[in-house]
């Protein structure tokens, strides 16, 4: 994967770089991050942090297990093996699907 543009906007991946090199099935876009989606089913995400470009607070739901990814250009959601989602981004635009955890446990989605 090779990225360029503006760095606060998704334009340097040096810090993932690394993590870029293997089998990438599909890149999807916010208005400032990218997530990348492995054969393996893990992604890799950066940018800016505040529109999903940091994942850490749910790298280890998205580490493994994810079929695929969307993004609405604020936040991103990450559709599971087993079922569910994972988000994460601006909270106010779906970053945070902590108000419906309920409705969507065990579900297939």
């Amino acid at each position: 994967v090779v990225t360029w543009g503006d760095p606060a906007a998704g334009g340097d991946s040096s810090a993932v770089a690394h993590l870029l090199t293997g089998h990438i099935v599909r890149i999807c876009g916010s208005s400032a991050a990218f997530a990348a989606l492995t054969v393996d089913g893990a992604l890799i995400c950066w940018g800016s942090d505040s529109v999903g470009g940091d994942a850490s607070h749910v790298v280890s739901q998205v580490a493994s297990g994810v079929l695929a990814v969307e993004s609405n250009g604020f936040a991103f959601v990450a559709i599971k093996e087993q079922g569910g989602i994972v988000t994460w981004g601006y909270p106010q635009f779906g970053g945070n699907s902590e108000a419906v955890t309920e409705q969507i446990a065990g579900r297939k989605v």
